[in-house]
């Protein structure tokens, strides 16, 4: 079975996920990154387990309230917006043998609310240099005025406007690292798991990879030890 399927085929295939295991109790796991960091290499990585159906960023992508869930993390109705937005897929997931993933990286602020609508989410903190994220993302106009999603960003600083966007870029990655370290410190460590970008992806370390999957108790890739 092709696991890069999108959210639309899977309802097709299993249109019933309300008589499936309530998504609270599936297992999930969430990739929190600043993005530009390897979560599209990490998503290709995970799929080639047949236990994982693996997703980057499918929607709903929440984007405009991952901004919010950066200030008000603790907040009622954003978890009940994550809750109503992903248990269908999560459940589809569990029905067919999988644990869910997904790498978008605006999940990174959803952390507590994903946490609270799923206790058995696990997550996975992937981490990239600064100044070869920074350059990504500014390549890619992260915080570029003409992105139309700059506004789905939050700001770090009461000087924001008078920053320049390589500026901004840096306070995004130091915040958002800073984000999810305090959040992981808050976790049991089975729940969660370092992945080095420079190190783990780019540097080619098979037995971290393969770790992961014995972390999350799925099959590892054929051929694999």
């Amino acid at each position: 079975m092709d696991k890069m399927l999108n959210t639309t085929n899977l309802f097709h295939m299993y249109p019933d996920a309300f008589s499936y295991t309530p998504a609270e109790q599936c297992k999930s796991v969430w990739t929190l990154s600043t993005g530009r960091c390897g979560t599209a290499i990490l998503t290709n990585l995970l799929a080639i387990s047949r236990e994982i159906v693996s997703f980057h960023e499918p929607v709903p992508r929440m984007w405009n309230l991952s901004a919010e869930a950066y200030l008000i993390p603790e907040a009622t109705h954003i978890s009940d917006c994550v809750y109503t937005a992903k248990r269908d897929v999560i459940s589809i997931a569990h029905a067919m043998g999988c644990v869910y993933s997904e790498t978008n990286h605006r999940n990174s602020y959803l952390a507590y609310a994903i946490k609270r609508s799923f206790p058995n989410a696990k997550f996975i903190f992937l981490k990239r240099n600064a100044e070869d994220t920074i350059r990504s993302a500014y390549q890619k106009k992260m915080y570029h005025p003409e992105n139309i999603y700059v506004s789905d960003r939050p700001t770090f600083s009461t000087i924001w406007d008078s920053l320049t966007e390589e500026e901004r870029l840096a306070l995004y990655w130091y915040y958002t690292n800073d984000f999810i370290l305090k959040f992981v410190g808050n976790l049991d460590r089975e729940d969660w798991f370092y992945l080095d970008y420079d190190k783990h992806i780019k540097g080619k370390d098979v037995d971290t990879i393969q770790s992961i999957f014995h972390w999350l108790g799925c099959a590892l890739p054929m051929g694999s030890a």
